[in-house]
C-alpha cells in the first residue's frame, strides 16, 4: 500500500504508517475452537491464562492472527517453535486439523458465524473479558478516489452485525 499501487485494503489494526489512515470496520472477538477429543470439550468458557502456546495449532509465523493468539496465551514468552505439532496457511485448514485430530486452535469470530450446527459445539469463548482484535479499512492517504471509498466503507459497515460495531467492554489486542 504505501507504494500507491493499492487504494485500500481490509486488515487488522492499529497499523504504524504515516501516510496510511484507518477506518474501524468491526470489533472481532477471539474464539477457542476445540477437539470433541479435548479435556477443554466440556468446559463451557476457556481462561485465556489456561492456554499455552506450545498446546495451541496456529496459523504460521508471520500471520498478525497468530501474533494476537500468542499475546493472549498466558505462556507467550515461552514460544518455540519446536513445540508445535501444526501450523498452517489458514484458519479452515487449522479447524479441520481441530475436527479430525485431539487439539484446539483460536479463531476469529467471523469464522465462527457460517460453521454447521455440529461445529458450532466445538466453539468456546473466553472467560472474563473477551479479547478482541480491531479490523479497518485502511487506506493510503493520499487517495483521489474518496466517494468511492466511502462508499466501499458504508457497504462493509452495513453488513457488520451490531454487536461487532463497537469494542465495548473488551480488551483490544493489537496487532504485532
Amino acid at each position: 500500500m504505501e507504494d500507491d499501487e493499492i487504494d485500500a485494503a481490509i486488515f487488522a489494526t492499529p497499523v504504524e504508517a504515516k501516510n496510511l489512515r484507518a477506518k474501524i470496520v468491526l470489533f472481532e472477538e477471539m474464539r477457542v475452537f476445540v477437539s470433541r477429543e479435548h479435556p477443554c470439550d466440556k468446559l463451557k468458557s476457556i481462561a485465556p491464562q489456561a492456554l499455552t502456546v506450545s498446546e495451541l495449532w496456529l496459523l504460521s509465523m508471520g500471520n498478525c492472527f497468530r501474533n494476537q493468539v500468542v499475546t493472549i496465551c498466558s505462556h507467550a514468552q515461552k514460544e518455540s517453535r519446536e513445540s508445535f505439532r501444526y501450523e498452517s496457511e489458514s484458519i479452515e485448514s487449522l479447524k479441520r486439523i481441530v475436527t479430525l485430530q485431539k487439539g484446539l486452535t483460536v479463531i476469529p469470530e467471523l469464522a465462527t458465524m457460517q460453521l454447521p450446527e455440529v461445529e458450532r459445539t466445538m466453539v468456546k469463548k473466553f472467560d472474563g473479558i473477551p479479547p478482541v482484535r480491531e479490523i479497518s479499512l485502511v487506506l493510503n492517504r493520499v487517495y483521489l478516489k474518496k466517494r468511492l471509498i466511502d462508499t466501499l466503507f458504508e457497504s462493509i459497515l452495513s453488513a457488520v452485525p451490531e454487536n461487532m460495531r463497537n469494542l465495548g467492554k473488551r480488551e483490544l489486542v493489537e496487532p504485532f
